[in-house]
């Protein structure tokens, strides 16, 4: 249930902090959002260290998956 709240929030680009509070509690999302940034669900420019900043975004493949069904 979080992850399909987080999918959703992020299918706009938003800071990582934002949009972890826009969901629910972030201490309750955190988590969750952290798996789906691992199985790259949601993408973030990895090259510099993440932040509260960082802008988080669902990635496109999901995207498209989504759309074919």
């Amino acid at each position: 249930m979080i992850a399909e709240i987080l999918r959703a929030v992020f299918s706009r680009p938003m800071p990582l902090l934002e949009g972890a509070e826009a969901a629910s509690e972030p201490i309750a999302v955190l988590p969750v959002l952290f798996h789906l940034l691992w199985r790259q669900e949601l993408v973030a420019e990895l090259s510099i260290p993440l932040t509260v900043e960082t802008e988080v975004r669902l990635a496109l493949a999901h995207t498209a998956r989504k759309a074919a069904t």
